[in-house]
């Protein structure tokens, strides 16, 4: 996939976040253990929202188990303003700390030869993270997506992105840096919204579901027509898999 030349479309199966993220993509920076001096969520909010992931499994990405996970802490009350995207903010602090955890992954990546092996691995372990959430999984994806928070969404998605491939030790530059970064967020958000009806044993349909993607994964000289082309028929994929779940959002374009 990372050595690749010519284009190649990956709208055959529906994603979470891509159709808009490659057009958006994050200015050319790298995501590292050492990139970051200091946490994006930190203090009382991410000692609330620690506490609140361990209610998630039972009760959603909700206000409810913001409230639990304050409580747990001896607040009894918690400002709006501390929160003010609710159960957003809680996704967002669960995409952060899956995304930190992929470093612990570095001593298994020595072993693997290849970048394609290292990618894939990567892919795969921020998909098992979803494991326990995976019934809220539906609902977690029709919330990011919505207008107002598509844009910290797609930022997140960019940023998973760009860990994966530093983890990985791809060294691109220039136009091939943006093409591989936007290559593997519309890999991640399809494996992620495969892996919401996938019913195979351990969820092999959707590490195959990988490997074929990155496989098949080529660089993409015409990177705009290609996202356009996938925003067309995997926001028409969003709406018609979340819809069959009977999950209720208000989306001003769907």
């Amino acid at each position: 996939m990372f050595g690749f030349k010519g284009a190649h479309r990956v709208s055959h199966l529906p994603n979470c976040f891509s159709y808009a993220l490659p057009l958006r993509i994050a200015k050319r920076s790298y995501q590292s253990a050492t990139f970051e001096t200091r946490p994006p969520i930190s203090g009382k909010k991410a000692q609330i929202l620690k506490h609140a992931l361990e209610h998630v499994p039972q009760l959603g990405f909700s206000e409810k188990a913001i409230t639990i996970g304050g409580r747990s802490l001896g607040y009894s009350n918690l400002p709006k303003a501390l929160f003010p995207s609710g159960p957003m903010d809680l996704i967002s602090y669960f995409l952060l700390q899956q995304r930190y955890a992929l470093r612990e992954q570095k001593s298994h990546l020595t072993i693997l030869p290849s970048t394609t092996e290292k990618v894939t691995h990567l892919i795969w372990s921020r998909l098992q993270a979803n494991r326990d959430i995976l019934e809220h999984l539906p609902h977690m994806i029709a919330t990011c997506v919505t207008p107002s928070n598509l844009p910290s969404s797609v930022k997140s998605l960019a940023y998973l992105s760009d860990e994966i491939l530093y983890l990985a030790q791809d060294k691109s530059a220039d136009f091939h840096w943006y093409t591989k970064r936007a290559a593997v967020s519309a890999i991640y958000s399809a494996s992620e919204l495969f892996m919401t009806k996938d019913n195979s044993p351990n969820f092999q349909a959707t590490y195959d579901f990988v490997q074929h993607r990155v496989q098949h994964a080529k660089a993409l000289n015409n990177i705009r027509e290609d996202i356009l082309e996938w925003g067309s028929f995997q926001l028409n994929a969003i709406r018609s898999i979340l819809r069959s779940r009977d999950i209720v959002f208000m989306i001003l374009f769907l």
